[in-house]
């Protein structure tokens, strides 16, 4: 995509997004094979224990990235859900829960990001299907990369996250 095509404060259907194009980057943290990334959701953000940790393991990004994915260890029905940091030149290993951390590669794409309130607009957005409404923009889901990322500012209080959607041109 062109620059100039990046897009900045859209809308559809009453939720704002942008469109960006990332380069690739790695996450690191913890994992777990799930039915919906809300256990992980609760265990991660609601404990705050582990989002305590995990916001020590980067000292300039301190956002979380939650990491829906599939892979050969998911059951049929079942996704892996990791909540993590970039894992770049400001990680810091933390030798205390390093052999309970998985690690995962992004692949570079254009990126939907929808802005949202988790509280009051994630719920609608599944059942506007974020699928259909990338389609009506002109865009499909880049399958190969595959996943789908919630992000947590460190600030996070249960509102205001993004919800990314790696994308390319129909």
């Amino acid at each position: 995509m062109d620059m100039e095509k990046n897009m900045e404060n859209q809308e559809i259907k009453g939720f704002n997004y942008s469109i960006k194009k990332l380069s690739s980057f790695e996450i690191i943290g913890f994992t777990k094979i799930v039915n919906s990334g809300g256990e992980m959701y609760d265990e991660i953000i609601q404990k705050k224990e582990k989002w305590e940790i995990l916001k020590k393991m980067n000292i300039i990004n301190k956002n979380v990235y939650g990491i829906a994915s599939m892979d050969k260890e998911c059951p049929e029905g079942k996704y892996r859900y990791t909540m993590g940091i970039e894992k770049n030149g400001n990680y810091v290993e933390d030798k205390n829960f390093v052999d309970q951390l998985f690690s995962i590669n992004i692949k570079e794409s254009d990126w939907i990001i929808f802005s949202l309130d988790f509280e009051k607009d994630f719920g609608k957005l599944w059942e506007n299907d974020p699928y259909k409404l990338i389609g009506e923009i002109g865009y499909s889901f880049n399958n190969a990369v595959g996943l789908h990322i919630d992000v947590f500012t460190e600030n996070y209080d249960g509102h205001k996250m993004e919800f990314w959607m790696p994308i390319k041109e129909k």
